[in-house]
C-alpha cells in the first residue's frame, strides 16, 4: 500500500508552485489548470508530508499552511490564495 502512496504523492507535489503552496486542480498531465489555492489542499498538503515527504517538506507544507493563518485577528483564517500572491478578503 505505501508504493501507491508514494506515487501519488510525487504526483501531487507537481501541484507545489512557486509559492509553495498546492495550488487547487492539476490537470491529467500535472499540468496546472487552476493555480489560485485554498486552505483545504495545504491541509492535505501537510498531512501527507508528514507521512510521506522528508524533514524539509513537512517544514515547507507547514509554512505554506501557516500563511493562511497569519491574520490579524487570532483564531481566524484565510480561505482563497490567487495566483499572484494575494489572499480573497472575504468572511472567514
Amino acid at each position: 500500500m505505501l508504493v501507491p502512496a508514494r506515487r501519488l504523492y510525487a504526483a501531487g507535489l507537481r501541484g507545489v508552485l512557486g509559492q509553495g503552496v498546492a495550488i487547487n486542480v492539476l490537470e491529467d498531465g500535472a499540468l496546472p489548470l487552476d493555480c489560485s489555492a485554498r486552505l483545504w489542499p495545504q491541509t492535505e498538503y501537510l498531512k501527507a508530508a508528514l507521512r510521506l515527504g522528508g524533514a524539509d517538506e513537512a517544514l515547507s507544507a507547514a509554512n505554506a499552511l501557516r500563511r493562511y493563518l497569519d491574520t490579524p485577528v487570532p483564531g481566524l483564517w484565510r480561505d482563497k490564495l490567487s495566483p499572484d500572491g494575494t489572499f480573497l478578503e472575504e468572511p472567514a
